[in-house]
């Protein structure tokens, strides 16, 4: 029923005390009530629910790292890197694992996008090695193209004609 209500709250316009509601279920002993909070802080955009949705990326629940994976997003704030980092690096998790690279996808910036290319270019998964091309795309120059000459003979197409379009584009031939 609690979280139900906190479901239903994330649906209503915001107030102070909805917000109140929302952070105070994210401390809830019951895990699906912290688990619907973490989501309607996310959808809600409580930026001062930050450290909490943080916080919950290292509990012992999977699913409540998986809900505060969710709400990252909506929450985010360049401190929150770090920590969703970790769980891409670290979490036991491999479906977890996965949803952290799509929300560093979203949030790699200018200050970090090289560290994220270095464990990208590498990953088994083509989707992330063809991230890290875009990656370069975005923010490399073409200084940077001989660091992605490797995946032009990558075994997954997308990744090879993604490299090679990158590097003629960073190389001014397109």
């Amino acid at each position: 029923m609690r979280r139900a209500a906190i479901a239903a709250l994330a649906q209503r316009p915001v107030s102070e005390i909805t917000r109140h509601a929302v952070l105070t279920a994210m401390q809830d002993p019951m895990s699906f009530v912290r688990r619907g909070a973490l989501l309607a802080a996310g959808e809600l955009g409580f930026t001062d629910a930050a450290p909490l949705v943080r916080a919950a990326l290292h509990h012992a629940d999977a699913d409540i790292r998986d809900a505060a994976l969710e709400a990252v997003g909506g929450v985010w704030n360049p401190a929150d890197f770090d920590a969703v980092w970790q769980v891409y690096r670290l979490d036991p998790s491999m479906t977890l694992r996965k949803k952290a690279a799509f929300v560093l996808r979203a949030h790699v910036d200018q200050s970090c996008w090289q560290e994220v290319f270095e464990s990208w270019q590498v990953d088994p998964l083509p989707r992330h090695r063809q991230w890290a091309i875009e990656l370069v795309e975005e923010y490399g120059t073409a200084t940077d193209v001989p660091r992605i000459a490797h995946l032009t003979g990558d075994r997954d197409g997308h990744v090879r004609l993604a490299a090679e379009r990158t590097g003629a584009l960073l190389l001014g031939r397109i």
